[in-house]
């Protein structure tokens, strides 16, 4: 394969995407370029392979490790339109180590859609940054490295307890 070519392709296919936020995927894509190289070849700089790379646990560098029940800052990256993407609040659901469950949160602005209770909640958040209310997405939870933490950002606790939220989940998700 050549790989210059394929690139080129790529890049020129990237910047035919109609309505689509160029700036923000060049700044994900810097990123996660970045991203990638750190872990390669400074994380795991003396990894042999592909194999003892994802062998490496990774400690959070320049923060206290957030708990279950903390809303942090998560670099998430692009997805699709209708799926949050860039960077965002999300609550940690779930700790498995190296990857946590995440539900990404939005702020409740005059103009956002109204709560499906099908798939969101309200929630609030202690002294947050963010005025008001925040909208949990629960139907956009995932899992996401711990690398993708930003260390710079405040890590708050729930308001809502967080009891109240983890069943209100299970409810909307139909888990036993």
């Amino acid at each position: 394969m050549d790989v210059e070519k394929e690139l080129e392709l790529i890049n020129k296919k990237i910047l035919s995407i109609k309505n689509f936020d160029i700036i923000s995927f060049v700044y994900n894509y810097k990123r996660m370029v970045n991203s990638i190289y750190h872990f390669n070849n400074t994380i795991g700089k003396n990894a042999k392979n592909n194999t003892e790379l994802s062998k490496i646990k990774y400690n959070l560098k320049g923060m206290e490790r957030p708990s279950e029940g903390d809303v942090c800052y998560f670099y998430i990256e692009n997805s699709y339109p209708k799926e949050i993407y860039n960077s965002h609040w999300c609550l940690i659901l779930k700790d498995f180590g190296n990857t946590m469950l995440i539900v990404p949160l939005v702020s409740i602005k005059k103009e956002s859609a109204p709560v499906d209770k099908t798939c969101e909640m309200i929630i609030r958040v202690k002294n947050f940054e963010e005025d008001g209310c925040s909208k949990l997405k629960v139907h956009q939870m995932f899992c996401a490295d711990i690398m993708r933490i930003n260390p710079n950002k405040k890590v708050y606790k729930l308001q809502t307890p967080y009891d109240y939220v983890k069943n209100k989940i299970k409810e909307l998700t139909n888990l036993s």
